[in-house]
């Protein structure tokens, strides 16, 4: 700055400084989206591995303890034998047959023929008080 260049290369000079800057400004610019790229990718590698981890973690998890319950419930076989399979099969029939609606029938009920459950399903009657709806 101190120096000044020849009068006629003054413009010539000061373009050649004016483009420095501009080159200098890009490349600071570029670099930092470069930084922001790289970070944004960085977070992203970070979520995905903590989501796998995780994942992995409750998979384990769910594992150890089907293999805790599979180890209480063959020493507890190994004690009761079969009182424990016929527990076990009444807890899944109330569990599978909680919410269900049933009719359970005795076939040593009392009478000259055993019961029957009808199945057929019927339409309900047409009501002849109901408005007709139009036929289009």
């Amino acid at each position: 700055e101190a120096i000044h260049p020849p009068a006629g290369a003054a413009n010539a000079y000061h373009a050649v400084q004016a483009a420095q800057i501009g080159a200098q400004a890009l490349i600071s610019r570029e670099r930092g989206a470069a930084s922001d790229k790289a970070n944004q990718a960085q977070l992203n590698a970070s979520v995905a591995r903590d989501q796998a981890s995780a994942a992995a973690r409750e998979i384990l998890a769910g594992a150890q303890g089907a293999d805790l319950r599979f180890s209480a419930e063959r020493q507890a076989y190994a004690k009761a034998g079969q009182a424990f399979l016929l527990e076990q099969y009444l807890a899944q029939l109330t569990e599978g047959l909680g919410n269900a609606k049933l009719l359970i029938l005795d076939h040593r009920l009392g009478g000259d023929s055993a019961p029957t459950i009808d199945l057929r399903t019927f339409t309900p009657p047409a009501d002849p008080t109901a408005p007709r709806k139009a036929v289009q």
